[in-house]
């Protein structure tokens, strides 16, 4: 479970339950128990990214690791509003006309048909997903990786807009605990000169 922002203050509409959530990739070796975890590296992504930018990165550090290291990527709240039936199909099939006509053409893949894009009224409750809301839900994870690998150290990274959120969860007023004193530390990369 992650944040519960406020409805809309025009339209009155409140973000569906079902999105109060934090979501992550998560990147763990097969046959790697949680307790055998010694450090997790959760990684948020830039203004337009989400979890998959960091797949290539995440496979590489698991595997570098010998599986001592997870890597969560964090997913933001929006990528959880897409479609992503057309792009599954396509990809299984290894066809990109499948996503093109399910969602241009409306032909069914499994039964279902593209429902359309949403339009901003419909998506009105996406205004109160602030900075609060994103520290919030970041925290459901870091809470949740300290829970699952009870004994592993916990960093926390970020790209581009990612990189400027991590500061920001490491300064927040966590009910009197900054947010830093959750984590063995930050991963920031400092600007070329």
């Amino acid at each position: 479970p992650g944040d519960t922002p406020p409805s809309n203050p025009v339209s009155g509409i409140a973000t569906p339950p079902e999105l109060n959530r934090a979501w992550a990739l998560t990147y763990q070796m097969n046959g790697v128990s949680d307790a055998a975890i010694a450090k997790v590296l959760i990684l948020v992504p830039g203004f337009l990214g989400g979890a998959n930018d960091f797949d290539y990165v995440a496979r590489r550090i698991v595997a570098r690791s010998g599986g001592q290291t997870a890597v969560w990527a964090v997913d933001r709240r929006s990528n959880a509003l897409e479609d992503q039936t057309g792009l599954d199909a396509a990809a299984a099939a290894k066809d990109p006309d499948v996503a093109k006509r399910y969602y241009f053409q409306g032909a069914a893949v499994c039964g279902r048909t593209f429902a359309g894009f949403k339009t901003g009224d419909a998506v009105s409750f996406e205004s109160e997903w602030g900075i609060r809301t994103h520290i919030i839900d970041l925290d459901a994870l870091v809470t949740e990786a300290s829970r699952r690998y009870l004994k592993a150290a916990i960093f926390l990274g970020g790209h581009s807009l990612g990189g400027s959120i991590v500061p920001i969860y490491a300064a927040w007023d966590f009910d009197g605990r900054a947010g830093f004193e959750r984590l063995s530390g930050l991963l920031l990369r400092r600007a070329a000169s």
